[in-house]
């Protein structure tokens, strides 16, 4: 298939990363069957809606049930990205009948597996593949166990949520999630040992008073210095042997900064990506997940 030009000198723009590339599997934190009046995307108002937390990268998000009617608070879901297409039908009169038409799309780099949530015939399969971009290879598949069985050759949940590419932030949560926000960041922190272990081994000073470390609720100088001191002999390997020198519980810790981030109070993020530009990113998830 022959790719589109663009014009002479400039480079073709990377394809945005929406939220459900970004992170896969989201942490259920409400469900609101009946919709969200105040939900930021105006078309989850009046649709059954998830508000969710990223497991990878802690981001907030909401989405639409695809394959389930009710769900219990921190159950683990897969993220399809939400996708509007307009395909336009050629009759005998000659006049073109446009339809938009809502996906729910498993997207890898360059290729799309697709579902259709707006009903479509076998006919429009074609021009439906056919509003995608020339350069991606795109699956539409008219039966969702198709997507299901595809999450699970993933190991991925089952139970699946359509996500715009947008996320949600700490003030569009329900009292609901809020109240159930620390026990998913809890979970995942948990369940990422090794991960944010490693970030004990890893952290770094931010100027000449301050060390990344020190941003740890609960952590000053001399906790620091027991931390360096100990890493100059051996790397940490756990919870337990973290906990061993810094006297406190390490998950409870770490917890607390995100939680910190997430609600936008902090100084520096060490974890969470701020809403507000300017703020000090260090980004040590992105530097843990590519360790």
């Amino acid at each position: 298939m022959q790719q589109r030009r663009h014009g002479h000198g400039k480079r073709p723009q990377r394809p945005r990363i929406d939220i459900a590339q970004l992170e896969r599997v989201g942490i259920v934190l409400d469900f609101l069957p009946f919709g969200n009046r105040r939900d930021p995307h105006k078309h989850h108002q009046k649709e059954p809606v998830v508000q969710a937390l990223g497991y990878r990268r802690f981001t907030l998000l909401d989405g639409i049930p695809l394959n389930f009617n009710d769900i219990d608070f921190l159950e683990r879901v897969s993220l399809l990205s939400e996708v509007l297409k307009t395909i336009i039908r050629l009759h005998d009169t000659r006049r073109g009948l446009r339809s938009n038409v809502v996906l729910a799309c498993y997207k890898e780099r360059d290729s799309s597996t697709c579902f259709p949530v707006t009903p479509i015939e076998e006919d429009d399969v074609e021009l439906l593949v056919k509003a995608f971009d020339e350069r991606e290879r795109v699956n539409i598949v008219l039966d969702f166990e198709a997507i299901e069985r595809m999450l699970e050759d993933k190991s991925l949940p089952k139970l699946a949520i359509r996500v715009p590419p947008t996320p949600i932030h700490y003030e569009d949560l329900t009292p609901t999630a809020r109240d159930n926000l620390r026990a998913a960041v809890e979970r995942i922190v948990q369940e990422r040992e090794a991960e944010f272990v490693e970030f004990f081994n890893m952290a770094e000073p931010i100027n000449i008073r301050l060390h990344a470390i020190e941003l740890l609720p609960g952590i000053g100088k001399k906790t620091l210095r027991k931390v360096l001191q100990y890493r100059t002999r051996k790397r940490f390997e756990s919870y337990e042997e973290i906990h061993s020198i810094i006297k406190m519980d390490p998950v409870q810790a770490l917890t607390e900064k995100i939680l910190e981030e997430l609600e936008g109070r902090a100084s520096y993020y060490l974890f969470v990506k701020p809403r507000e530009r300017g703020k000090p990113f260090l980004d040590y998830l992105g530097r843990l997940t590519a360790h």
